[in-house]
């Protein structure tokens, strides 16, 4: 028990290969709209945070059978916190398009500032979890306390759901 690197009993087989396959589906529906799309900024985007989802799950997924192999809950761990950025990168182009069709007259920021500004947000969030990451990771390694590191990184995902909600009043 003092091995497993998630702390708990075991992962939710069934939720875990769901969302594997759905982001796998995903990711293999997103490259072929590449092929015909125009819209790159959001296609590499959206590719590449559903990639991450995929392969954060592919963690998940491996650790069912030993829940102590730290090369899979780095995986998970790492996919997963930096797959919102991306996926989000291309929801906020997708606002700014938005705002270009429907007029800018209902729109309380220019169409490129979405992206600009939270775009810019959620890549330092993703260096404060880094960051915390780091922390903690050293910690781990030198059998030191990672509450430090840990703290770091739940202050990044702090700000970056923020930064989400303040987009989505914008939205609204």
């Amino acid at each position: 028990w003092q091995e497993n690197v998630y702390a708990i009993p075991r992962l939710n087989r069934a939720a875990n290969i769901i969302f594997l396959i759905v982001f796998g589906i995903s990711f293999v529906m997103t490259c072929l709209v590449c092929i015909k799309s125009r819209y790159w900024w959001f296609n590499v985007s959206w590719t590449c945070g559903t990639a991450l989802e995929f392969l954060g799950f592919l963690g998940r997924v491996l650790s069912f059978s030993d829940m102590k192999i730290f090369d899979y809950y780095l995986l998970q761990l790492i996919a997963l916190s930096i797959s919102p950025v991306f996926l989000m990168a291309a929801i906020y182009f997708l606002f700014g398009q938005l705002v270009v069709i429907h007029g800018r007259q209902y729109s309380l920021l220019k169409p490129l500032h979405y992206s600009y500004i939270f775009i810019t947000c959620d890549v330092v969030s993703l260096v404060v979890q880094a960051v915390g990451g780091g922390m903690t990771s050293i910690a781990a390694q030198r059998y030191e306390d990672v509450d430090p590191g840990t703290n770091t990184m739940i202050a990044g995902i702090a700000f970056q759901v923020f930064s989400m909600t303040v987009f989505l009043i914008f939205w609204l």
